[in-house]
């Protein structure tokens, strides 16, 4: 019924608050959000890291055998929905887990670097070194310090 949009805010140099915005899915809906829910992600972004991406869309064919395995996969994942559909019992967690498991569509490992799980560090309180200091607020990533989140 609802969906966060997402945008990238420069904060290393930024003295201005954000809006988080949502797009509403369904209309005539009541939307709600309760007490302690989460309403944003916050993560940090390199700038350059996105500017260096360079996005080509290309052929499924392109990749040997690639085009075979989506198939696989398509004809696994129908299957999969028809099960949920009738109630099957080998269905009943809801979620084939294959991509999460870092499976391909016929049970082999995917590559090395899947993740099932990032381990980011936390974001550094850096408030402390400010307020103690009789700083300007801007701890030590001020907007000349290029800190960024």
């Amino acid at each position: 019924m609802r969906s966060a949009l997402s945008g990238i805010v420069e904060t290393g140099w930024s003295p201005y608050g954000f809006t988080m915005n949502w797009l509403f899915t369904r209309p005539n809906h009541v939307v709600r959000f309760e007490a302690g829910e989460p309403v944003c992600s916050l993560f940090p972004v390199s700038l350059a890291a996105i500017e260096a991406v360079a996005p080509e869309i290309r052929s499924i064919d392109e990749v040997p055998g690639l085009a075979r395995t989506h198939r696989d996969w398509h004809i696994g994942r129908n299957r999969f929905n028809e099960g949920l559909r009738r109630g099957e019992p080998a269905v009943a967690e809801k979620w084939q887990k294959t991509y999460y498991r870092g499976l391909m569509p016929d049970g082999s490992r995917t590559p090395a670097s899947h993740r099932q799980k990032l381990r980011l560090q936390p974001f550094a309180d850096r408030r402390r070194a400010a307020s103690a200091g009789g700083g300007d607020g801007w701890g030590d990533g001020g907007p000349d310090g290029g800190g960024a989140v």
